[in-house]
């Protein structure tokens, strides 16, 4: 049993652990994208070392370490370079060497003018995912007597150039315009094409300078730098030249190969389809703000932007999401599309339009305050107007055509300075005397009352009317009422200086002579007679004393008394706060 157990081990090592050892050591690990490193080339799907399915198999033989190749037309060419973000790869083409003055076998040599079907860097794409990249290559010439066209199989379009040395001095390094080297683009979605090589000498019957060397051509990825004047004179002749292709996924647009069974952009929603520029197919790439391999199952994964120092401009604070990223500004700013914050025009026209807002609304909270609080005071004053016998006094006006005015008491505010202390003229038991300068500019005296009865508002407003009949130039004329205020309101003709009392026993300075006193006491006794005898309705006063005796200003003129000066002794007194024995007749 032993011998058999260590024979089973023995095969075992050699025949499985060893090969897969070394297996291991020519395939590095699988990367979680999809990405191998393969036969010392970085291989990304959808390219595979394994199936052809796209017609993208990178191959390798391990035993002649030649590197990794892929297979186009009848060969393979060596692979220098996958490009899955670019959608090209770089191989190494093969160069055309052509007329050798020396007439030395060489391979790949034509001697003769010919269509070059076996001698087009033996790469035919035709039938591959390949195309020759018009934007890489182009189509190159060394030699000295050479015109070279190129034509495209397919599309007909051509290019050529002409190469010729007139001497060695011509021929300078890093120049290849005609001088030894010549360029000319390739024709666009090129995967086959003819060269058909001229003699310069030959077409124009002239002599050329001799100069060893065989002419060479190649279409592939050449900058003019790089050109050396050993590559004509000498043996620098080039065998190879890398070549650029462009590849791309099938012969269907992205519109019609999505859905269907192969598709290759396998990432999902983080990924798009775009078709190529050149020929047919599409290619895969993952969307702005995702990372990755477009071809592998979830292989598009999101960018930290934020984490990046050279994806990060904000200046302030840096918000990454699914997708990308956005710079933060402090309140008050906003970001101006370069990671920099700036203030908000916005901000400030919303705060000016918040501001014009809020005046609007005080002022509008004002003036329905103000309007709601007039309104209410209208209301109160109306209530008083009515409580006083407003209607009833403005029918007796109406339809008696009185005189008598009915006054606001808005009015008697502005005339007496909002009934201030100073425009005060007299006080009594029954109320305060002011001062008062109407809007016409007329002098008047109001009388406020303390109480009101409001048993006695009919008589009040018959007393109102009576009174505003009286016509004496010796009894001051009521003018009106205020029956707008709790108290009802008087408002007589202003009489300026005082009362008899006063200029008797306290103004010492103008003493009356008894001349004026006898004349005050008969214009008194007139004035009597008038609402004794002469009133409509006759009326009795009672209360005849020095106090309710005011006097005019004429009648203190010193000791210059003219026919033209008039006496107005008045008893300033209102029927409704008369004394108890004062009433009225009527007849």
């Amino acid at each position: 049993m032993l011998p058999q157990l260590q024979l089973k081990l023995f095969l075992l090592f050699h025949l499985v652990i060893i090969p897969s050892i070394c297996l291991a050591e020519q395939l590095d690990d699988y990367v979680l994208d999809g990405d191998i490193t393969y036969c010392g080339l970085n291989v990304t799907a959808p390219f595979s070392y394994s199936d052809n399915l796209h017609g993208l198999q990178v191959i390798c033989d391990f035993e002649q370490k030649s590197g990794a190749k892929i297979t186009l037309g009848r060969g393979n060419f060596t692979l220098l370079e996958i490009s899955r973000e670019g959608g090209y790869i770089r191989v190494m083409g093969k160069t055309t060497t052509w007329r050798c003055n020396q007439h030395a076998e060489r391979p790949g040599q034509v001697t003769q003018v010919q269509y070059l079907a076996d001698h087009d860097l033996n790469l035919n794409l035709e039938g591959t995912p390949f195309t020759f990249s018009h934007s890489h290559n182009k189509l190159t010439v060394l030699g000295c007597d050479a015109f070279i066209m190129l034509e495209n199989f397919i599309t007909k379009g051509s290019s050529g150039c002409v190469s010729f040395c007139p001497n060695n001095g011509t021929i300078k390094d890093g120049k290849c315009m005609g001088a030894g080297c010549c360029q000319a683009s390739i024709p666009p979605d090129l995967k086959s094409f003819n060269v058909t090589p001229y003699s310069i000498k030959n077409l124009t019957a002239s002599s050329l300078t001799g100069i060893s060397g065989c002419t060479q051509f190649f279409v592939g990825e050449m900058d003019p730098s790089q050109f050396k004047s050993k590559y004509v004179v000498g043996d620098g002749e080039v065998s190879s030249w890398p070549v650029v292709l462009e590849w791309a996924i099938g012969n269907e647009s992205c519109a019609t190969a999505m859905g269907k069974p192969g598709y290759a952009c396998l990432a999902g929603e983080n990924s798009s389809c775009y078709d190529v520029k050149s020929g047919k197919g599409y290619r895969c790439n993952c969307k702005d703000g995702f990372e990755g391999n477009p071809y592998v199952l979830g292989g598009c994964q999101d960018v930290d932007e934020c984490s990046s120092p050279n994806k990060n401009n904000c200046t302030w604070k840096c918000q990454n999401f699914n997708g990308g990223s956005q710079c933060l500004c402090p309140p008050g700013t906003k970001e101006d599309g370069r990671g920099h914050c700036e203030r908000s025009e916005s901000l400030e026209i919303v705060l000016a339009l918040s501001l014009v807002l809020l005046t609007i609304l005080f002022g509008g909270g004002i003036l329905t305050y103000w309007g709601l609080n007039k309104r209410k005071i209208v209301k109160i004053r109306q209530r008083y107007f009515m409580q006083n016998g407003g209607m009833l006094l403005q029918q007796r006006i109406y339809s008696q055509k009185q005189s008598a005015r009915i006054f606001s008491i808005d009015e008697l505010r502005r005339a007496t300075d909002g009934f201030s202390e100073e425009q005060v003229i007299g006080k009594g038991g029954y109320g305060t005397v002011y001062k008062g300068l109407l809007s016409d500019g007329q002098v008047v005296a109001i009388k406020k009352s303390k109480l009101v009865d409001e048993s006695q508002i009919e008589h009040f407003i018959n007393e109102v009317v009576i009174l505003s009949q009286i016509n004496h130039k010796n009894v001051v004329k009521l003018l009106g009422c205020c029956l707008e205020d709790p108290v009802p309101l008087l408002i007589y003709e202003f009489i300026p200086n005082g009362t008899l009392f006063h200029h008797i026993h306290e103004n010492s300075s103008t003493p009356l002579s008894w001349e004026k006193r006898l004349r005050v006491v008969t214009e008194t006794a007139s004035a009597l007679a008038y609402l004794h005898c002469k009133a409509a309705i006759p009326i009795v006063h009672r209360d005849i004393k020095s106090t309710n005796i005011p006097l005019d200003e004429i009648i203190l003129q010193k000791y210059q008394i003219s026919e033209h000066q008039d006496w107005l002794p008045l008893i300033k007194h209102t029927l409704l706060h008369r004394p108890r024995d004062s009433r009225i007749f009527r007849s």
